[in-house]
């Protein structure tokens, strides 16, 4: 079984490595139809901003199907980007 998931029609994510919440979890032979808590990804081809916006685009995208945090190691200039959703504070 492979261990990315499937959030729309043709689009699989298979990060590096990926945490799920054990109890959201059910076993089949397909892919994960629940998104992962938290995803572990690595860019060693970011040099443009054009390849940056894939990381920003990528990681929306997750987010938007309900991955909570996802952690971008970029290689080549030894960095690395946390996204996570946005929580609404009132003051």
């Amino acid at each position: 079984m492979k261990q990315g998931f499937i959030y729309a029609i043709k689009t699989i994510f298979q990060p590096i490595l990926a945490f799920f919440l054990k109890e959201k979890v059910v076993l089949n032979d397909k892919y994960f139809e629940i998104a992962h808590e938290v995803a572990i990804e690595v860019a060693d081809k970011i040099e443009t901003h054009k390849d940056l916006d894939y990381v920003f685009s990528k990681s929306e995208e997750m987010m938007n199907f309900g991955t909570e945090r996802i952690l971008w190691l970029i290689t080549k200039h030894k960095k690395y980007l946390c996204f996570q959703k946005m929580k609404r504070h009132k003051f």
